[in-house]
């Protein structure tokens, strides 16, 4: 069981664990309110982390980490990590270099593997990648076939061989701390489908790589800087260190720059890595769509958790059904496509506050090219709730059918 304190600006300050009756156990990870930094950690100028918990990171140039305590680290020309040279001493013995190769959406589809330097021969293939719409599927060694079933967050939690022997099963802490030992197997995909590096136990803390940032599941925190700005209508996606706006048991963060509902997440890839994507049939109201809800439902979870959804939707989130078989489904039941009053609701108020702002902008008398922009910006912005909130309405009227 954990607990947590936070202070009052969405930071994680302590964790308090206990394991079945044993004594509570409380750590903290002070934040500076005026910097929101580690009290006791060290930052360069671009606000890595160089140091902290006896632990130290090494950055480049374009702020990206290259080093963590015996790891050096080498990225490819779309910034994913794909070379880790690992040591505990200058004995070549100790050497263990991995090379990853990585599809479209950043996934590791295989590894090889170096151990004891790199001398002919000693590279070999370490692991293979199997994936279903962009989720772990299995893996595969020179040894072993595992099955990974996974969590409502995409974690690895179960991990099966073949005839459905139980290899490993993982459970973890809400912010990513492995609960179970995490030793059971050599799995790197870990919390919400991250590669995990492990730096050690305790208070040393392990790394989560999430492709553009590193999270420390410890901390609840990134280690760097979120590129992406925050969204004046969610205050605490101004947070730029914190993970997934202090929410983990729901949210996840594919990227490291933006947390979303796993939904979403997997829609999104659906839509961006599907290769027919482009020739998938325009959206009908006769489709079934994912969720009761549809589109628009989606849409609204998206706009709900941070103002300007990344990951977008499309024709690839709806499965063609028969017609006739949609027929019985149409009664205004619990399968039914009708309009949440609370959503509508929400969306018109968002639409009277937009035009309000629209109204301020347009009454100004000496307006500069940023006033002039962000007009624009809020009539566009007008234009697609008001579209948004329209076809929701006939999704849901076409949906109960005649009367």
């Amino acid at each position: 069981l954990q607990s947590y304190l936070f202070d009052r600006y969405g930071n994680l300050k302590e964790t308090t664990t206990q394991i079945g009756t044993g004594t509570p156990v409380t750590r903290t990870a002070p934040v500076v309110v005026t910097t929101n930094r580690f009290s006791n950690g060290l930052y360069d100028a671009f606000g890595n982390v160089t140091s902290y918990s006896a632990q130290s990171y090494a950055w480049d140039v374009l702020r990206t980490m290259k080093g963590t305590p015996g790891k050096i680290l080498l990225y490819g020309p779309g910034d994913e990590r794909i070379w880790e040279f690992a040591y505990t001493s200058s004995a070549a013995s100790t050497f263990r270099e991995t090379f990853s190769l990585r599809g479209l959406g950043g996934q590791v589809l295989r590894e090889y593997r170096d151990i004891g330097g790199n001398s002919t021969g000693n590279w070999s293939l370490a692991e293979e990648f199997i994936y279903r719409d962009g989720q772990l599927l299995a893996s595969v060694t020179p040894t072993q076939t595992t099955h990974y079933t996974l969590d409502h967050l995409g974690t690895p939690r179960l991990a099966t061989g073949n005839g459905g022997t139980t290899l490993a099963y993982h459970a973890y802490f809400p912010f990513g701390e492995e609960v179970t030992n995490p030793g059971q197997n050599a799995q790197r995909m870990k919390f919400t489908g991250h590669q995990r590096d492990n730096v050690g136990g305790g208070l040393t803390d392990d790394l989560d790589y999430m492709h553009a940032r590193y999270g420390t599941p410890m901390t609840g925190r990134f280690l760097s800087l979120d590129p992406v700005l925050g969204y004046p209508e969610n205050p605490q996606s101004w947070n730029r260190y914190a993970y997934v706006r202090g929410n983990p048991l729901k949210f996840v963060d594919p990227d490291g720059e933006n947390p979303v509902i796993f939904l979403a997440a997997y829609i999104g890839y659906r839509l961006f890595f599907t290769p027919d994507a482009a020739n998938a049939p325009t959206l009908d109201p006769d489709e079934e769509l994912i969720g009761d809800g549809g589109l628009e439902q989606v849409e609204a979870t998206l706009g709900a958790i941070g103002g300007r959804p990344r990951v977008a939707v499309g024709p690839t989130v709806s499965v063609n059904k028969n017609r006739d078989s949609q027929v019985n489904r149409r009664g205004g039941g619990k399968t039914g496509r009708k309009t949440n009053a609370a959503r509508v609701e929400a969306a018109k108020e968002k639409i009277a506050n937009l035009k309000e702002k629209r109204d301020l902008l347009e009454s100004k008398a000496n307006k500069t090219p940023a006033d002039k922009d962000k007009l624009k910006e809020i009539k566009a912005e007008i234009k697609r709730e008001e579209d948004r909130l329209r076809a929701s309405e006939e999704h849901a009227r076409k949906g109960q059918g005649p009367k």
